[in-house]
């Protein structure tokens, strides 16, 4: 992963083509220790979002060009491990 560079631009001479955007972001608390991860495998992000989303709101990304981002989040994981 490479790391990014955090700080406030008020509070900081550097401009904004000096910030670094990682290459893959967590949650606050979902972090991976020390393991190697693949996050487009996890369904836990999206059924996250989907569970604070109104069920007119979820019907709508359904309706949309995301609805297999909910289809996804619907079917189990597998591991071969």
């Amino acid at each position: 992963m490479v790391a990014s560079k955090i700080f406030d631009l008020r509070d900081s001479s550097e401009t904004s083509d000096d910030l670094a955007i990682p290459d893959m972001m967590f949650a606050q608390g979902e972090e991976p220790l020390g393991v190697r991860v693949l996050t487009y495998q996890s369904s836990r992000a999206i059924n996250f979002i989907l569970n604070a989303l109104h069920e007119d709101e979820i019907e709508a990304i359904w309706a949309s060009a995301f609805g297999k981002l909910v289809e996804i989040a619907d079917k189990s994981a597998f591991s071969g491990r």
